[in-house]
């Protein structure tokens, strides 16, 4: 009895590999490379940089160190607005004909810069630019080569109060109404 088990076993278990004998083999095939897009610029694009910051405060005195102070004083309110527009470094803003072209001059930052100045004076106007994926003219070509605008626009005539202006302080300023003044 024990050997006809034994047998019955052995041949279930050898004729399980012959049932899937008769399946096809499977294929095997390379999974397709992942091609990443390559970002285009063509087309039409509006670039603006720009903040701009409102605030309405009423300061009134209720207490000092926790006693109630009666007929309690007003320091009054006041409003605070201002806004920036940043000057883009992108070549293809720069340019008449939209093309990224680092060989753009960099004097057409300038120009651009002494325009936006005409129309929103001297608070409004900043620096914007952004450095990562845009095709700046090879003479700032990065963040250190900002000195080299800076050069410009003091041939241009640009007093060192309207540089500071133009380079930070304007954007300190929105910032500080934005955030609040730092103690």
């Amino acid at each position: 009895m024990k050997k006809a088990f034994l047998t019955a076993v052995g041949l279930v278990a050898l004729g399980g590999p012959a049932i899937a004998a008769d399946l096809p083999a499977r294929t095997y095939t390379k999974a397709p490379a992942i091609v990443a897009p390559v970002y285009d610029w063509s087309g039409f694009y509006i670039g603006l940089n720009g903040g701009g910051a409102s605030s309405h405060e009423c300061y009134t005195i209720t207490s000092v160190a926790g006693t109630p102070i009666p007929n309690t004083p007003s320091e009054g309110c006041h409003n605070a607005t201002g806004g920036l527009v940043g000057v883009n470094l992108a070549t293809s803003f720069l340019r008449p004909d939209g093309r990224r072209d680092a060989e753009t001059p960099t004097d057409l930052v300038v120009e651009h810069m002494a325009h936006m100045l005409d129309h929103l004076g001297e608070d409004g106007v900043g620096l914007g630019s952004d450095f990562d994926g845009a095709k700046v003219p090879v003479g700032i070509g990065d963040a250190a080569g900002l000195q080299n605008l800076v050069e410009l626009m003091r041939a241009r005539g640009f007093g060192e109060p309207l540089i500071e202006k133009v380079c930070f302080r304007n954007w300190l300023r929105v910032l500080g109404l934005t955030w609040g003044e730092a103690d």
